[in-house]
Parts: C-alpha cells; sequence; structure tokens
C-alpha cells in the first residue's frame, strides 16, 4: 500500500497502458485518461546483489549513455518466463517492449479518470500465478527483506535545462518523510505466507498422499 503526497495533479488509470501508447503523444493510442502506477521486482548488475546493494549503496556505476542511462546496480525488473533472470524494463520505450509488472495500483475511491486527491491509498494485488515472482518473494523472505520498485511514468516537456510545465505526476510517501510516520501514510507490506515444504499441499507438515 502506498500514499501519494501531492492532490488533484494526476489522472487515476487502474490498466495497464502498452508502451505503444507512449510513443506519439500527439496522436496517442492510449484510449483512456491517466497513466498507471506499476509494482516491479527489483534486479542488480554489476556483480550487485540484495545481500550486498543496500538503502545507503552507491546508485550505479558507469552509464551506456548520459546521464545515467544502464548504470543502476538495482533496476526495476520483470521476469518474461519462469526460471529467467530479471529483466530491466528502464528502457521499455525506447528498446520498444511491453513489460508485465507484478501489480498495477488500484484505488477503491476515485473513478477512472478522476484527478487523485491528496493522501489516497494505492493497493498491489501480486499475482502469484506470473512468471518468477513466487521465487522471487520467497528468496526476499529467506533474506529477511522483500524488494519492490515502484514506478509512473508521465509526459513531460523540457531539454537538458529541465522540464517545464505543470506537475502532473504522483509524489509518494516515504518511511522518511515526518507525516508519513505521524499519519501512517508510509509504505506498508502485508503478506500471507504458509511456511512448510512445497509438496505439502494440504498444510499438515508431512508430505504423503493425501497431497497428490
Amino acid at each position: 500500500i502506498i500514499t501519494n503526497t501531492n492532490g488533484n495533479v494526476f489522472r487515476y488509470d487502474p490498466t495497464y497502458d502498452t508502451h505503444d501508447t507512449y510513443l506519439f503523444l500527439d496522436n496517442s493510442l492510449d484510449t483512456d485518461d491517466g497513466r498507471p502506477v506499476h509494482l516491479w521486482a527489483i534486479g542488480y548488475q554489476d556483480e550487485q546483489s540484495q545481500a550486498t546493494w543496500g538503502e545507503y549503496s552507491a546508485f550505479g556505476g558507469i552509464a551506456d549513455v548520459d546521464p545515467t542511462q544502464g548504470s543502476r546496480y538495482a533496476f526495476a525488473a520483470y521476469f518474461p518466463f519462469e526460471g529467467s533472470d530479471p529483466v530491466n524494463i528502464s528502457n521499455n520505450l525506447k528498446e520498444e517492449f511491453d513489460a508485465t509488472p507484478m501489480a498495477i495500483a488500484q484505488n477503491d475511491t476515485v473513478l477512472p479518470g478522476e484527478l487523485v486527491p491528496a493522501d489516497s491509498d494505492f493497493t498491489f494485488d501480486v499475482d502469484l500465478c506470473q512468471p518468477g515472482i513466487r521465487n522471487y518473494l520467497a528468496e526476499g523472505l529467506s533474506l529477511g527483506e522483500v524488494r519492490f520498485a515502484v514506478s509512473s511514468l508521465h509526459a513531460a516537456n523540457g531539454g537538458d535545462g529541465g522540464g517545464t510545465g505543470e506537475i502532473a505526476y504522483p509524489f509518494w510517501y516515504t518511511k522518511e518523510n515526518p507525516l508519513a510516520v505521524i499519519f501512517g501514510y508510509a509504505p506498508r507490506l502485508e503478506l500471507t505466507v504458509r511456511v512448510g515444504s512445497p509438496g505439502d499441499f494440504n498444510s499438515d507438515g508431512e508430505f504423503n498422499f493425501f497431497d497428490v
């Protein structure tokens, strides 16, 4: 669960937008207002891993394209098939491919296309049937920390000097925000976990005929 800090500046979109809806903004293929908010797994590169890269680690190394393209040690990722390595989604528009997020943010108080008020909760219901997701969550739990990336992509104007125009994208409370601590707006994670043998389907603590 995440909560936005800014209100009435971006529109709610609970559906996935394919990459081609971003390519021609003056004649977009997008049929609804707003842009979705995605939840992703996290992948690592340059010999980094969840065990070595943490909250206070360096952002990245040498960029493929200045200033930072391709340099992140930790990147938002998805799994295209079961058993695959995490695939970096940072440049999916430039490389023109669609990536499936773990979940798309949902809100039960705002209608699709409406402006989102400040302090609105967004929830992610993770689809465990997607390739690689169960293993990703299990590995994180075994390490004592499950990590996610949240992203949304909105049109912008500007150049080398920076962006121009009005802000039309969400800001999110983080645990470092004093108001988040006071009002309980920091990101929250709710999990239902069964600990046991992968083959113990009836959860009786034994692997036998009754699990067939």
